[in-house]
């Protein structure tokens, strides 16, 4: 019977994307993701031409220390989320019922004879 030693490896550390970042950050475009990089001091790793974010722990740990604790999935971001109220008020303002036909023209398609 012999007994061989098993050292168990720590799991490869998972690198965030830079679109990962700017998805957790709440923006739209990447370069805001950069801009917190190069202005902030967001933790990054530079590999050749890109920035490799390493650990969502590591993200998140920096987000709470600089008050921009990424949102939960759970919770709707309240900063794109539309109003309904005004959604309704906007789309009832161009809705085709409430658009009279320019003199001479159909009201259902707008052309130059009625339908």
């Amino acid at each position: 019977m012999s007994i061989t030693a098993t050292t168990s490896t720590p799991p490869p550390k998972r690198y965030l994307s830079t679109n990962e970042v700017r998805a957790k950050l709440g923006y739209a475009q990447t370069a805001a993701a950069l801009r917190f990089v190069k202005e902030q001091g967001l933790p990054a790793r530079r590999l050749n031409k890109r920035y490799l974010f390493v650990e969502a722990e590591e993200v998140d740990a920096w987000l709470q220390a600089h008050g921009l604790a990424a949102a939960s999935p759970d919770e709707p971001d309240t900063a794109t989320s539309p109003d309904p109220e005004r959604v309704a008020a906007q789309v009832a303002k161009f809705s085709s019922d409430n658009r009279a036909a320019p003199q001479g023209r159909c009201a259902a398609c707008g052309s130059p004879s009625s339908c």
